[in-house]
């Protein structure tokens, strides 16, 4: 299943995408900018990028052709457990 349009996976990609675009849109976002966010290291408007850009990359990611081979997460756990930036925060991550 690599097509966003796959039977069961359009409809929550979408949904999710619409109460992303609704936090985007809120006048504290625009607001604070350029405040902290509650993540380190990053502001508001960093974590708004963040957020917005997650959409378009998984829309290319899922649209994308398998790889043959490649190393599939089973989870979004097994995704922060490998992701680096994650490292400094992992007491914060259960198992």
């Amino acid at each position: 299943m690599n097509d966003v349009t796959a039977p069961g996976l359009a409809e929550p990609f979408l949904a999710a995408a619409e109460v992303a675009a609704a936090l985007l849109a809120r006048e504290e976002v625009r607001v604070g900018w350029d405040a902290p966010s509650a993540l380190p290291r990053m502001t508001i408007g960093m974590l708004a990028c963040h957020l917005g850009r997650q959409f378009i990359r998984s829309g290319q990611l899922l649209s994308a052709p398998a790889t043959d081979g490649a190393d599939l997460l089973g989870s979004a756990r097994e995704h922060y457990r490998r992701a680096s930036w994650s490292r400094p925060h992992r007491s914060t991550i259960r198992p």
